[in-house]
């Protein structure tokens, strides 16, 4: 039902989002195809949930929102918000959201580093979403991840767009009308950044403690000779109290406290 919807043709030719489709798309399709049925197979499904934004009884846009695991941590949840909308009257009055046009967010690392500011550049990710991403994504050129800017997919984005498709009834006017909330219930402050995302994947509390305790190891056990404006010196050692020496005075180096 769904074979001649915009989202199966930007699936296969995502060029159609702005830019040059990423001429490594047919080999990453074949590649996140054999990821993406593991996964169903493994879960069952991609949580999603569907909202809608009603005018005077027509549906100008739909927002899906995924909840697609990693396939190396189900642990970690990348959040996919595909968004659908339309000013045409017309396409409001049709069955299903088929020619509606298409916008998507992906707080995925792999997505917001190879892909983010192309669809941006584009204008193809959801506004209320834009903030999530840092300013540094947004405006500087992935120059080293996708220097000729292509359009593509990562897999988060990927196992949404085969997900919806393989379940066109989400596609249509009435096949959301049970599960569909009110935009308003969308409270897209939940959703984590990607930045969140990275630190979730690599606590970045555990890198720095353990470089913080590593630093502070090496001060305690190399004594450091402190220059003081008299011109004297103190000598800071990790042992002994503090004992005359004329001109020199040995300091105890006080015990650091365990970063929390």
């Amino acid at each position: 039902m769904a074979s001649d919807s915009i989202l199966a043709s930007i699936y296969n030719d995502p060029s159609q989002l702005g830019g040059d489709t990423d001429p490594e798309l047919k080999k990453n399709h074949d590649k996140y195809r054999k990821r993406y049925d593991e996964y169903i197979k493994k879960h069952g499904s991609i949580s999603t949930h569907v909202y809608r934004k009603v005018v005077g009884g027509s549906i100008p846009e739909v927002y899906y929102h995924f909840e697609v695991r990693s396939d190396g941590n189900d642990e970690i949840i990348y959040d996919v918000v595909l968004l659908l909308y339309t000013n045409d009257k017309g396409a409001m009055q049709e069955p299903s959201f088929k020619n509606y046009s298409v916008q998507i967010f992906s707080n995925s690392p792999a997505f917001t580093f190879r892909y983010a500011y192309v669809y941006n550049k584009h204008h193809r990710i959801p506004e209320e979403l834009l903030y999530k991403y840092s300013k540094i994504t947004l405006n500087n050129p992935p120059t080293k991840t996708n220097p000729n800017q292509f359009v593509g997919f990562d897999s988060s984005t990927f196992y949404a767009l085969t997900y919806l498709i393989e379940n066109p009834m989400l596609l249509y006017r009435k096949g959301i009308s049970s599960i569909a909330k009110d935009i308003d219930d969308f409270d897209m402050t939940k959703i984590p950044t990607p930045d969140e995302v990275v630190e979730r994947r690599s606590p970045k509390n555990t890198s720095t403690v353990k470089k913080l305790e590593k630093t502070l190891k090496s001060i305690i056990k190399k004594p450091k000779n402190i220059i003081f404006g008299s011109g004297k010196t103190k000598k800071v050692t990790a042992k002994g109290g503090i004992k005359a020496t004329g001109a020199k005075h040995a300091v105890k180096a006080s015990k650091p406290k365990k970063p929390r």
